[in-house]
């Protein structure tokens, strides 16, 4: 079973190295792809990127550096947002650590696909920004990503925002697809943490339990997988 997480515009700083677009998991099958985003990104604007002004000079700064090779850090070191803040990513051990480095995959508007330990570097390239040349990430990522997550083996848990679920369709028979509510109200900001508490259960539990899930009030809806 693969738990699919998406990319958050929070980020540690720092690493080591230079990033390969052809490195991780997923790298040979996504390095072209992740190239023609890398120039994409070097010559679109803050407003397209939709990047707050408080962050404008650094976000140019880290997407610059794409082309030369950026310090790189473990995806589940670099993103630093409310799903990971919920899922306490650095705190993993034992059987839940191993497996989320195994079965966790972030859908990035960047690198499209990226597994929990490969190398990722700083940038920003939230899924729904649209640039010059490629339009909107998620649509353009949406059949390539389609491709590689069909080659996944076994179950696929989408845990998505609709941003990042736009990027990419489950294969029939073998995709869930998640989402949070807390009394009357689904989804919204707020699931986000949620969000990583129910992916932390996932790691040591079966998708098919999903109803035994609840934390502060929140509970899941879950849409199995259908068959065409």
């Amino acid at each position: 079973m693969f738990i699919l997480l998406p990319s958050s515009e929070g980020k540690s700083p720092g690493g080591v190295g230079k990033w390969l677009p052809g490195a991780g998991s997923f790298g040979r099958q996504l390095r072209t792809a992740r190239r023609t985003v890398a120039h994409e990104l070097n010559n679109s604007s803050a407003s397209q990127l939709k990047i707050p002004k408080t962050l404008v000079t650094a976000a140019e700064v880290a997407n610059a550096r794409l082309l030369t090779g950026s310090p790189c850090l473990p995806a589940s070191r670099r993103y630093r947002g409310v799903v990971f803040n919920g899922l306490d990513a650095l705190n993993l051990e034992g059987e839940e650590k191993s497996t989320a480095d195994e079965r966790i995959v972030v859908v990035s508007g960047l690198l499209g696909l990226v597994g929990f330990t490969d190398p990722t570097p700083d940038y920003r390239a939230p899924v729904d920004a649209t640039t010059p040349g490629l339009g909107n990430l998620a649509s353009w990522w949406r059949p390539t990503l389609t491709r590689a997550v069909y080659q996944l083996e076994g179950e696929i848990v989408d845990i998505l925002p609709q941003s990042h679920r736009h990027a990419v369709v489950l294969p029939p028979g073998r995709g869930w697809t998640v989402n949070l509510v807390h009394g009357n109200v689904r989804g919204g900001h707020d699931a986000k943490y949620a969000k990583g508490r129910f992916a932390r259960w996932l790691l040591t539990h079966d998708i098919r339990s999903w109803k035994k899930w609840s934390d502060d009030g929140w509970r899941v809806e879950v849409a199995p997988p259908t068959r065409t």
